[in-house]
């Protein structure tokens, strides 16, 4: 399960501590037409969640369709694809939810853990994580 912050959903942001914008380029898994995005780093979103209809004009393959629990507790449907990101000079394949059109990215937990970044809350920035890492 997913959880988002409604606000983020509609397009309406409310500032608070541990939620930070970021520009992150979103493109095709083979990395053409990129689009630059300010998505929302937000501690509680587990996965990444970008406008449907972006990922839709990126021609992203949906993978499956799933049902994410919101912030809120409203339990929506969402389909589930994967996408190339690029973020703070990290890029690769993350799966993203196909969020309602228009709505505010938000960069979750698991691409952040994909690349090896970690949220600096107080400085509000991202940074490199140096482990320790078990495998």
């Amino acid at each position: 399960m997913i959880r988002a912050r409604p606000s983020a959903l509609r397009g309406c942001i409310l500032w608070r501590m541990g939620v930070f914008e970021v520009r992150m380029t979103v493109s095709t898994l083979s990395g053409e037409n990129p689009r630059d995005v300010d998505a929302l780093v937000d501690t509680g979103s587990r996965y990444t969640m970008l406008p449907g209809e972006l990922l839709r004009e990126l021609e992203t393959p949906i993978l499956r369709e799933g049902q994410f629990e919101l912030a809120d507790g409203r339990v929506v449907e969402m389909a589930v694809g994967v996408a190339n990101v690029a973020v703070d000079g990290l890029s690769g394949p993350t799966y993203v939810l196909f969020g309602p059109d228009g709505c505010q990215p938000l960069l979750g937990a698991v691409t952040l853990q994909e690349f090896g970044l970690v949220v600096d809350v107080p400085n509000e920035r991202l940074a490199r994580d140096v482990g320790p890492f078990h495998v």
